[in-house]
Order: C-alpha cells, then structure tokens, then sequence
C-alpha cells in the first residue's frame, strides 16, 4: 500500500501542474451571402443571389441539377475549374468571354 501511495502522489501534483486552460477569446466572423468576393460590392448582390438560388432550387427539383459557379467563392471556383479536361485556350477564351459579359452588365 505504502508503495502505490509513493508513486502515485507526484502524478497527482504533475497532473496539477501541467493542466492547461483554454484563453481564447470569443470568435466572429460575417456571414457572407453568396456569390465571389469579386460580387462583394455590386448594388444588387442580393437580387442576383436569389436568381441564382431559385433557379439552382428549380433545377435541382427536375432532377437537372447543375453546379452554379455563380454561388461559389473563388476558391471553389478554381478548385472546381482544375477538375476538367479543358485546355488552356478554351479556358482562356471562357475568361475572355466572362469578362466581355461582365463589361456588358455594367
């Protein structure tokens, strides 16, 4: 018995002495609605971003469900762009094509 005593006090006092707590402080972030950051500060982000999810709902719905670069965030978008078989100049000319788009719109 004495010899389970001995042993086991200094684990007990290590133990204490070695807890650690936890010091970080309350987190917050912003919501982020939907569209790329490129979208952050368009007038009527909010009206496109309906759009997008109705039709994603309504497509979805008739089993013709499809991934709408519209709603991700630019990181999905290029994760998303490296797993096709494009080559480069077709995806050069979809970026051409999205940018003349986008100078349409505005």
């Amino acid at each position: 018995m004495s010899y389970l005593t001995r042993t086991s006090a200094p684990l007990r006092i290590a133990a204490r002495t070695f807890t650690s707590t936890s010091i970080a402080g309350f987190h917050t972030s912003s919501a982020r609605l939907a569209l790329s950051e490129d979208h952050a500060h368009t007038e009527d982000r909010a009206k496109k971003i309906d759009e997008h999810k109705s039709d994603s709902i309504e497509k979805a719905k008739t089993g013709k469900g499809e991934w709408k670069p519209e709603l991700a965030s630019q990181s999905e978008q290029i994760t998303h762009a490296g797993k096709h078989d494009m080559t480069m100049e077709q995806m050069q000319k979809l970026g051409k094509d999205k940018g003349e788009k986008e100078q349409k719109e505005q």
